[in-house]
């Protein structure tokens, strides 16, 4: 049976507690954000259907957010970004991807994300 809105039923005093049929107000239940989920009376194929799609939802959050950051940068930007072993890797974004940017340094191409990436006018005003 797939988790529906239809299957969840509300439960307790005031506040967005749901639950699947007999609701236990003293039983464990998993908050989000300010709804609570009882998983304590959820069968396995429901617990993977959650799982299903709570996944899928964090999946579309991690793309919105590498939209939103790649948004701050245009081809032909000057960036750097910070190696494996902490160095500053210094390139030129030369291809904006769904969830990356492809940078070429001197020696190398770079598919990296947004969220690591910084333009040069940042390192230049931090070591100034």
């Amino acid at each position: 049976m797939a988790i529906t809105a239809s299957t969840l039923q509300r439960c307790g005093n005031g506040g967005a507690i749901f639950y699947l049929p007999n609701c236990r107000t003293s039983v464990y239940t998993t908050t989000i954000m300010s709804h609570h989920i009882d998983i304590n009376n959820l069968s396995e194929e429901q617990l993977v259907e959650l799982n299903h799609r709570i996944i899928e939802r964090l999946k579309l959050v991690a793309r919105a957010r590498s939209t939103r950051q790649l948004n701050n940068f245009n081809v032909g930007d000057r960036v750097w970004f910070e190696g494996h072993d902490g160095e500053k890797i210094k390139g030129i974004v030369t291809r904006l991807n769904v969830r990356t940017a492809t940078i070429m340094t001197a020696s190398h191409r770079w598919n990296v994300n947004p969220r690591f990436l910084r333009k040069i006018e940042d390192l230049e005003a931090i070591t100034s």
